[in-house]
């Protein structure tokens, strides 16, 4: 406030601006620093799967055309627009064609599903960025954060896609077990059977979205030869991830 000529913090005299005072949350308590340590419970990943459906039924449904074959589509291009690159670098662009054949396919093959979606309400505007590392788990309570505010299009997808974000992650730190409990916990309080049939598919995207950030790295010139060695195993790691998803058994 400004008080009789000088600036200060406090009540009274004319408002100059408005302060925000934070807490910090432990590091120790981000989830996937507690996944590394085993320090994630069954008990945990259920009431994640509460959280994320209230917070998506309190959220508004997204326009329409964010549910659609073409859009969704064209949510996968950027990665698949890597192909050369990951050849060049990895050697693995025919696992590149490989996937984009199985998503053509999936989406040719469920149109209808992906319509039926829409006309329920399932395409929102959710969190867009559902990761181990936006959560804290402490002894109060269980934190959701970090959603994505600057990007309608990216922020706007099927509640499955939200939900795939986390599954996709926990599978890559090796607790398929856990990913399985988040996701039969959310199809349960839901009543979303159709989750089920678009999961892995929304599985096998956000691997590629990660496929696409590390394959980015790569030919970051500013980075270290270490930091593109590191970038290049996630890369592959994401890419055998996203086939496993794109074909499951």
């Amino acid at each position: 406030v400004k008080t009789n000529g000088k600036v200060e913090f406090g009540q009274g005299g004319s408002i100059l601006d408005y302060c925000v005072k934070m807490k910090e949350l432990s590091q120790e308590d981000r989830m996937d620093h507690r996944l590394e340590k085993n320090q994630v419970s069954r008990d945990h990943i259920q009431k994640i799967a509460c959280i994320l459906f209230d917070f998506h039924k309190r959220s508004h449904k997204a326009e329409k055309k964010y549910g659609t074959v073409e859009v969704i589509q064209d949510n996968f291009k950027p990665a698949f627009e890597m192909r050369d690159l990951i050849q060049k670098k990895l050697g693995q662009g025919k696992r590149v064609d490989s996937i984009r054949r199985n998503v053509e396919n999936f989406l040719k093959t469920h149109h209808p599903l992906f319509q039926k979606r829409n006309r329920e309400g399932k395409v929102r505007h959710g969190h867009g960025d559902v990761r181990s590392k936006n959560l804290f788990l402490t002894e109060e309570d269980i934190y959701l954060f970090d959603a994505v505010e600057f990007s309608e299009k990216i922020a706007s997808c099927d509640v499955a896609a939200d939900l795939a974000y986390l599954a996709m992650d926990l599978d890559f730190f090796g607790r398929g077990d856990f990913a399985k409990i988040l996701v039969d916990r959310y199809a349960r309080i839901s009543d979303d059977p159709d989750l089920y049939k678009l999961i892995d598919f929304y599985l096998c995207y956000r691997a590629m979205v990660q496929v696409l950030v590390q394959a980015y790295l790569l030919q970051d010139e500013e980075l270290s030869e270490e930091q593109k060695d590191e970038a290049g195993k996630l890369c592959k790691r994401y890419l055998e991830l996203a086939e496993k998803f794109s074909n499951p058994e």
